[in-house]
């Protein structure tokens, strides 16, 4: 989140809402990355080669595609999300590759803006009661393993874990599971993180795709208390400074279960919400828009429990400014409260 500080930070919209594998209940979209627009696909109808959290990316991309996923642990003692890779279309097994597919499985952790974590990264992360609790980037990397792999440090001092010598046996579908894994009791921190992976294969024409793609994305989890709570709002950077007037632009999220209407608002004078999500936000969600504000349904069932949208500053930063003059930008309100 410190890349906030006179920077443009990453936007977070929905695009759209899918199921994926996940331990306990959960929901799914994508996200899109600052600057450039990703269109969300499932690396092409028929390339044999696929993932249902990462999508075909060229080496020269300057976006990533987001999944944000919610869980919940229920009673077990430990949480976890998979990743798969496969040698088939996503959704058509029947379409399995030919050719034997190697290749090598990566993950790297990210703070939320996309730098990379190391030790010494300071984070922060929501409880249950939605106070922001800082936690460093050694124990987020010490929480988590894929595939019971432990991230370790590398050269730059960034935490990564790679699995080599991948294999997807040609002649009939099959798929390689990557499990995410943390202790119930730790798991509130991945909200802190997001997971950069990457499937890169050692014969890219083996999967039919070019010599400079491979499959990659990014992956967020959140909890889910599993109860079914009203929609709140909240500026996040409220946890990473306390002088509102280092940042350019705020992350503002909104977070609940129960199905309801609501109104995001906010003054023209001196914020203006992101357009990308006005433009990727599912039509069916918006009742209502007008300036400086937008009506909006949440808590159908398979919907995101959690959206981050961006403001920008409108007309420099008010001298004196604090956290109190900052949330009277914003409000987010029942529709007939």
């Amino acid at each position: 989140m410190k890349g906030n500080k006179k920077n443009w930070i990453a936007i977070w919209l929905v695009v759209f809402c899918a199921a994926w594998l996940v331990t306990g209940t959960y929901a799914a979209y994508t996200k899109v990355d600052s600057i450039k627009r990703v269109v969300s696909t499932t690396s092409g109808a028929e390339v044999r080669f696929s993932s249902n959290h990462m999508t075909l990316k060229n080496r020269t991309d300057e976006a990533s595609t987001y999944k944000l996923t919610a869980i919940t642990s229920g009673s077990a003692s430990s949480v976890s999300v998979s990743t798969t890779v496969c040698n088939f279309p996503q959704g058509d097994a029947a379409k399995s590759n030919p050719n034997t597919i190697a290749y090598r499985f990566t993950a790297e952790l990210l703070d939320i803006a996309g730098n990379a974590v190391n030790a010494n990264s300071e984070l922060s992360y929501s409880d249950a009661n939605g106070n922001q609790v800082p936690v460093t980037g050694a124990q987020i990397a010490a929480a988590l393993k894929i595939n019971n792999i432990s991230f370790t440090t590398v050269d730059n001092g960034a935490y990564r874990l790679e699995i080599p010598n991948q294999q997807l046996a040609g002649g009939e579908a099959h798929q390689n599971v990557y499990k995410l894994t943390c202790e119930a009791e730790n798991a509130a921190m991945l909200d802190a993180v997001m997971i950069q992976m990457k499937a890169i294969p050692t014969d890219p024409t083996s999967c039919g795709i070019g010599s400079d793609q491979f499959l990659a994305g990014r992956l967020r989890v959140l909890m889910n208390s599993g109860r079914s709570t009203v929609w709140t709002g909240r500026f996040t950077d409220m946890g990473v400074t306390n002088t509102p007037g280092e940042l350019d632009a705020f992350n503002y999220e909104i977070s609940g279960t129960a199905k309801g209407t609501y109104v995001l608002s906010w003054n023209k004078e001196k914020v203006a919400l992101s357009p990308w999500f006005l433009e990727d936000l599912p039509a069916v969600s918006i009742q209502k828009q007008e300036a400086g504000m937008v009506q909006i349904s949440v808590g159908e069932p398979g919907t995101p429990t959690s959206y981050r949208f961006v403001f920008y500053r409108v007309g420099g930063i008010p001298e004196g400014e604090t956290w109190d003059t900052v949330r009277g930008y914003v409000t987010f309100a029942p529709a007939n409260g």
